[in-house]
């Protein structure tokens, strides 16, 4: 049913009340008296930082909320938290013990002694600010009581613990953020509370975390959201406020005001007065739907039914909501009913034509019944007396901004579905040693000049919470049609592209290949991913964020550039379709990657130079990304010119290869552990007695079957494990519960070993033995093999033995000969001078997805994957793995080839300058 679906909210909070612990039994919750904290003092700002993006999930109908997860503690834990504008204190639920909480035990808060805040700390007094808190002895707690408008409340008391956030400039921070430990929640809606952990307070008050966060200097006390069909995105700081397009209008300044309202202002419809003035408004993100007084309301549905009259649309009961109708046949959207209504606008008084528009869709639902209802409820009916309340089904669609510095709230229309890109153009510095380089998305952009905002009503793809684009011109390059290049049906295939690798997990935390593109050629060097489709290159169009100098850019010329409307651009946007103003627009894409680089550019088709196996050179146009916008959050400069997308997408290099009936669509790496390695593309080098399994058919990553996981031959109980093949992974990660599992068995069984825990730069957990480790090889005795068996399948298994998750670490202060200083590849380690007496641990190269921010992701990384043939089949939907020597090239190239394959780099790059790797990424 409907009504069991949908969770309907008026989280806008009354009031918070800071109680005495005596009173309330707050310190029982505890079950022990707790020592003194030091005061949590709020710092007075000193330079703000950067900003921090969070993407939203969720929907008004059927969900009713929009939430983001926020990493807490140290190891962070993730909580789902619905995002509330109409309240100050963002709390969670806490096992204290709890009453009334909604989650399992063991997704709750577990508070620990040093995170109560004390009722004299002033981080309590902003809490109950103006009021401040009775407090009878020093040690007391800070308590806690919220009241909903919903009749709902909130007990508990007041936390201080570590918000690790990602800024957008890269560096990670790790703000101690007060919050509530809810430990008594009362639940007094008509519908089961939302399966969130807790609400993300964005109040205006002290309390609030865009405020602590400000007073901190990490951001400024600015935040904005873009709320869209499933999907969006929140973000603190200024650096996605657009210079221009916005509509401000002046927060009330009102003493008993605690939320984000404005006004007053007038109610038009069909852009005509309605007689309703002096309309004060809340936005509330709290609020599923909006609420207005009686008077209001009254006056908005007999508008409505007066402009359906005649019309055949009739009343029907529904029990989604109050209002709603039908027509002679049940609507899929309400892009389907929207003719039939009109557009509802709030003028704000005392500003030059500031209007606040609530098109259809901003106050129309379509239920599962396919009937379309009135999202804008009597706000007297649900116990809000007068106040009128903008919720989520009128936020919709918009980028809403609450600038809490200039006391204003903005908005402006935009695609929530996809992800803003900030103006702000910092050089792009990339970690060596790469965070999942899966792709989430590739944008369908309008050529503009200069940047403007992109006003779209276009979804996208299904993994990234995307929004206003800034769109950015090619220099001076225009677009021209090309030939049409419709592939080929398939005849026969040619041969197969064999390309020698270099690199290596550790240090230097990727692999690569060359290729030739232009006329004359020009070589670049392309990181290979699994992970990615599209193919891309550094592009001199000019080029902002590029790492390589200009005379290692591609030089992109007119005659090449592909148009919006050929076909080739739809495929690089496949399955969305490019919006094209005009024939000749060029074809402008961005893919944004996980660990939140992005990279914008335009699509271009020129000719590669490949070599096949037997021997034939070939000449070939083949479509890919001239990227001249590069965005990365890491720390160091991109190994590579660019990366070779060879995902399952019809984008991949290798689809347009067997579009042209040149190879099959099989492709295959071999990563060694010294350095080095292969791949190829087609089907000659697929060995027999290969390991073969399923893989999602409709997944854009290489997905696998479901899996168990066995440690040391036993099961552990993580059962129904699908994991995504990612050479654009260094390392290894598993969600949060996984990563914790194996973690623990892997400490477990070095129990009474001779092995010490120990920090080291390079990884978060460590160890080191009584003298240093050369290799992995000295201590993979200590360790024991980890398993995971697949289902549907007969007895197949992928085992990762010790030296396929740990490293062993190498001092960054490691000095090279100097015939070596300018960055040759040098063939054995015995060029170093001398080792760094830090270096010479063991490090698990499996890491903690959730807190990188993959969620529940898990990745199988290259660490993972050395040692072995990898095929990925995309002929037969299949991935396959064998053991083998990745050190030499197949025997079937000439043998000047396989003597050279092993070629690792100096070890001065890519440690990590913090002991949490930040994104492992690069873009």
């Amino acid at each position: 049913m409907a009504d069991q679906k949908m969770k309907e909210r008026i989280r806008v909070s009354l009031m918070i009340m800071v109680l005495s612990a005596s009173l309330l039994g707050c310190l029982a919750a505890t079950g022990q008296n707790q020592p003194p904290r030091k005061s949590t003092s709020i710092h007075p700002r000193a330079g703000v930082r950067s900003s921090v993006f969070l993407p939203v999930s969720g929907n008004v109908y059927p969900l009713g909320y929009y939430s983001v997860t926020i990493g807490i503690g140290n190891p962070p834990k993730p909580f789902q938290l619905d995002i509330d504008t109409g309240s100050d204190l963002t709390w969670v639920q806490c096992d204290a013990p709890c009453t009334g909480c909604t989650l399992p035990r063991d997704q709750l808060y577990n508070p620990s002694k040093n995170n109560f805040v004390d009722c004299k700390d002033p981080i309590c007094l902003a809490v109950n600010s103006p009021n401040p808190p009775q407090c009878k002895n020093p040690n007391e707690k800070c308590c806690f009581q919220v009241q909903y408008a919903d009749h709902g409340s909130v007990l508990g008391f007041i936390v201080l613990d570590t918000f690790p956030l990602r800024l957008v400039n890269g560096t990670l921070s790790k703000p101690h953020l007060a919050f509530g430990c809810g430990h008594r929640l009362q639940n007094r809606g008509l519908h089961p509370p939302t399966p969130t952990a807790g609400v993300l307070g964005l109040g205006k008050s002290k309390a609030s975390i865009s405020s602590q966060l400000s007073s901190l200097g990490v951001t400024k006390n600015v935040f904005g959201h873009c709320l869209g069909d499933n999907r969006g995105f929140l973000f603190f700081g200024a650096d996605f406020v657009p210079k221009s397009g916005m509509t401000w209008t002046r927060m009330l300044q009102s003493s008993s005001d605690k939320h984000y309202s404005s006004g007053p202002a007038e109610l038009l419809f069909s852009e005509k007065p309605t007689g309703i003035k002096g309309v004060n408004v809340i936005f509330d993100t709290g609020s599923t739907y909006t609420y207005l007084n009686l008077k209001v309301y009254e006056t908005v549905l007999n508008l409505i039914r007066k402009n359906l009259s005649g019309k055949q649309l009739h009343d029907v009961k529904d029990n989604a909501l109050p209002i709603c109708w039908k027509d002679t046949k049940p609507f899929k959207s309400v892009r389907d009913a929207r003719n039939y209504f009109s557009t509802f606008a709030l003028s704000f008084t005392g500003s030059s034509n500031v209007q606040l528009q609530l098109p259809p869709e901003n106050y129309l639902i379509v239920t599962e019944q396919g009937n379309v209802c009135l999202g804008i409820l009597n706000g007297a009916e649900a116990g809000l007396g007068t106040t009128n309340v903008i919720g989520d089904i009128s936020l919709q669609g918009k980028l809403v901004i609450y600038d809490n510095e200039n006391q204003m709230i903005g908005w402006a229309n935009a695609d929530c579905n996809r992800k803003t890109r900030s103006k702000k153009k910092n050089p792009i510095k990339t970690q060596l040693v790469r965070f999942p380089r899966i792709q989430l998305s590739v944008q369908v952009l309008k050529k503009e000049d200069g940047c403007k905002e992109k006003q779209s009503n276009s979804g996208t793809d299904d993994d990234v919470h995307d929004v206003v684009s800034w769109c950015f011109s090619a220099a001076s390059q225009q677009p021209i049609n090309k030939k049409s290049t419709h592939l080929k049906p398939h005849n026969g295939f040619r041969s197969s592209f064999l390309f020698p690798v270099t690199g290596n997990v550790y240090p230097l935390g990727y692999y690569s290949i060359s290729l030739s593109i232009g006329n004359p050629p020009k070589v670049f060097e392309f990181d290979i991913d699994t992970g990615s489709d599209l193919t891309w290159v550094q592009c001199d169009a000019p080029c902002t964020g590029c790492t390589k100098p200009i005379d290692h850019l591609y030089k992109p010329q007119k005659h090449i550039l592909v148009s919006c409307e050929h076909p080739s651009c739809g495929v690089v946007h496949f399955p969305e379709s490019p919006h094209c103003e005009k024939p000749d627009d060029q074809c402008d894409f961005e893919i944004d990657y996980v660990d939140h680089g992005s990279v914008l550019g335009v699509v271009v088709a020129d000719v590669f130079s490949l070599r096949f196996m037997n021997g034939s050179l070939i000449h070939l146009p083949l479509t890919f990304g001239c990227a001249y916008d590069l965005k990365n959050p890491g720390p160091y400069d991109p190994p590579a010119a660019g990366v070779l997308g060879l995902g399952n997408g019809k984008a991949s290099i290798l689809s347009q290869l067997r579009s042209s009936d040149l190879t099959r669509n099989v492709l295959g790496h071999c990563l060694s552990g010294k350095g080095g390695g292969f791949l190829f593309l087609g089907d000659d080098l697929v060995p027999s007695g290969m390991s073969w399994m399923p893989v999602s058919a409709n997944s854009k990553h290489y997905l696998s079957s479901p899996a168990e996981v066995f440690f040391d031959g036993k099961p552990t109980g993580i059962k129904d494990l699908k994991v995504v093949f990612d050479s654009g992974s260094s390392y290894t990660y598993f969600g949060f519960q996984v990563y914790e599992g194996v973690l623990n068995l892997v400490r477990k069984g070095l129990t009474k070993k001779p092995l010490d825990t120990v920090q080291d730069k390079a990884l978060p957990i460590c160890w080191k033995g009584t003298k240093p480790f050369k290799s992995v090889h000295d201590v993979k005795n200590y360790f024991s093999t980890l398993t995971l068996k697949f289902k549907d399948t007969q007895n197949i298994q992928l085992e990762l033995q010790p030296e396929a998750y740990l490293i062993v670490t190498v001092s960054r202060s490691l000095v090279l000969q100097q015939n070596d200083i300018k960055g040759h590849a040098y063939n054995n380690t015995s060029n170093m001078l001398f080792r760094s007496q830090e270096d010479g641990n063991a490090c698990f190269g499996i890491l903690n997805g959730t807190e990188a921010g993959l969620g529940d992701l898990n990745v199988i990384g290259d660490i993972s994957l050395i040692g072995k043939m990898v095929v990925y089949d995309n002929e037969k939907q299949r991935i396959g793995w064998i053991s083998a020597d990745c050190n030499r090239l197949p025997n079937s190239l000439d043998s000047n080839y396989k003597e050279d394959i092993q070629r690792p780099y100096a070890a001065n790059f890519g440690i990590l300058e913090e002991n949490h790797p930040k994104t492992q990424g690069s873009s």
